[in-house]
């Protein structure tokens, strides 16, 4: 149930970033590579590392201020990985 709640929060960020504009380039590289880097590892069914949650903490700290939604999206995602034993 942690993994299917974590996709579910995964997807909920793709759409939230897909609609937030002016984010810089590399931030949005970072936060669609991470968030594929989990997906593909759900998806095979291995534990994504601990480092992804270090990630995600950084840049929703980074986006709190410009884009306060995308960095509450971003922090669920967090949560839901702690959830799934990280």
């Amino acid at each position: 149930m942690p993994k299917e709640r974590l996709r579910a929060t995964l997807s909920e960020l793709h759409d939230e970033l897909k609609t937030t504009p002016a984010v810089d380039a590399e931030a949005r590289r970072q936060l669609q590579e991470v968030s594929a880097d989990i997906d593909r590892l759900l998806h095979a069914n291995e534990q994504p590392a601990a480092t992804h949650v270090d990630t995600l903490a950084t840049l929703a700290t980074r986006f709190e201020r410009d884009h306060p939604t995308l960095a509450a999206a971003i922090r669920q995602v967090a949560d839901a990985l702690s959830r799934v034993g990280l």
